[in-house]
């Protein structure tokens, strides 16, 4: 039995990538009922593009695999992508969105 993170060819397992987002998305599900505002999820999704990157970039690194320069640069403007994303749509925050109250008052009539 190898390592986990190795899969069979080499390669960084996938599974701790996807694992990594759900744990995210579900950490702030449970924020957002604990906080009653559902617009904290926007922050969180675009950096829901960056957290698998990152995880598989720390685990090449863990496992003493070479990362080239281009994965180096694709990931950086990721990352600013994403940062600059988060921080724009959580700066605007000054409540909850009116898409998101006006879905729970939606799915509230019907449950």
């Amino acid at each position: 039995m190898g390592n986990r993170v190795v899969a069979v060819d080499g390669t960084v397992n996938m599974l701790y990538p996807c694992l990594s987002v759900v744990a995210a998305q579900t950490l702030c599900f449970a924020f957002c009922q604990f906080k009653k505002d559902n617009s904290y999820i926007d922050v969180v999704w675009s950096l829901s593009f960056l957290l698998p990157n990152a995880v598989i970039l720390g685990s090449k690194l863990a496992l003493h695999q070479p990362i080239d320069g281009r994965t180096w640069t694709i990931n950086a403007c990721l990352a600013l992508w994403a940062v600059r994303l988060a921080w724009h749509i959580g700066a605007r925050h000054s409540g909850e969105d009116y898409r998101y109250v006006s879905l729970r008052e939606r799915m509230s009539k019907r449950g």
